[in-house]
């Protein structure tokens, strides 16, 4: 059986409606990264510092981290966590070049 990576079956699940994945445009995301200020409770921000040390980003990224995760799970609610994760770790994986064959049925 021939190997398939992670990012096609990435793509195979986008295909049959699994996932809904939005794909902007550099012209689309014109003005996206520019800082905006958001009010948030002490206590998110609390969590996040804690989180943010754990995980090796700012504590804006790691908002912006959930922000991103719970976005996806609000489209994709019939897919658990764990596999959305895998998923993005999956897409990373490819643009970093370290994308490992997947193997149907092992």
């Amino acid at each position: 059986m021939s190997g398939i990576c992670i990012f096609d079956l990435m793509i195979y699940l986008v295909a049959i409606g699994c996932i809904r994945w939005q794909n902007k445009t550099k012209t689309q995301n014109k003005g996206d990264n520019m800082p905006t200020a958001v009010k948030i409770s002490d206590e998110l921000v609390a969590k996040a510092k804690i989180k943010s040390k754990v995980f090796k980003r700012s504590v804006a990224g790691q908002i912006e981290y959930w922000a991103k995760i719970g976005q996806i799970i609000e489209e994709n609610p019939e897919l658990p966590l764990p596999l959305i994760q895998d998923i993005l770790i999956g897409k990373e994986e490819i643009k970093s070049g370290l994308g490992t064959p997947y193997v149907f049925g092992k």
